[in-house]
């Protein structure tokens, strides 16, 4: 009685642990994407910097400081923070 216990016990501890694996997996895959869509959006509104960083397709702009530049900016930080709080 005590072993088959242990054992359904081992049984369960192992299915728990592969089970929080995947979703672990699944977790850290969404967070990359997320790093992944910010991070371009970044180079993008700082084409200065990605120039700098080697990606040479914004080179024919400029960063736009103009105060609705710097709100939509802001915005997307908020976006950014509320969805990494809601999806992961």
């Amino acid at each position: 009685m005590i072993r088959n216990a242990a054992i359904i016990g081992l049984i369960l501890l192992t299915a728990g642990s592969a089970m929080a694996q995947l979703v672990s997996n699944n977790t850290v895959k969404k967070l990359h994407e997320l790093f992944q869509e910010d991070w371009q959006w970044g180079l993008e509104q700082n084409p200065e910097g990605a120039t700098m960083l080697g990606d040479n397709r914004y080179n024919d702009r400029l960063t736009d400081y103009s105060f609705e530049a710097i709100d939509r900016r802001k915005a997307h930080a908020r976006r950014m923070l509320d969805r990494s709080a809601c999806e992961l």
